[in-house]
C-alpha cells in the first residue's frame, strides 16, 4: 500500500494532508514538510507540496527501508 501525503497552501500557511480528518496547519512550509516526513516511518510513498494552483511543485519518495532525512 502507498501512503500519498499532500501539502498545499492554506490561507497564509500550509496544510498538510495526510487523510480525511487529518489535516493540520501550519505556519511555514518547512514546519509542513517536517511533520509530514515524521508520519512516514515504516510506509511506502510519496510527500507532494503544491502550488496555489493544485499543480506538483516538488516531490519527497520515501519507503519502509529508508527514513528521509
Amino acid at each position: 500500500m502507498q501512503t500519498i501525503i499532500e501539502i498545499r497552501p492554506h490561507f497564509g500557511g500550509w496544510k498538510v494532508f495526510e487523510a480525511q480528518g487529518i489535516e493540520p496547519y501550519f505556519s511555514e512550509r518547512e514546519q509542513a514538510i517536517h511533520y509530514a516526513e515524521s508520519r512516514t516511518a515504516l510506509r511506502r510513498g510519496e510527500i507532494r507540496i503544491l502550488s496555489g494552483r493544485g499543480a506538483i511543485e516538488k516531490t519527497i519518495a520515501f519507503d519502509e527501508r529508508a527514513k528521509p532525512d
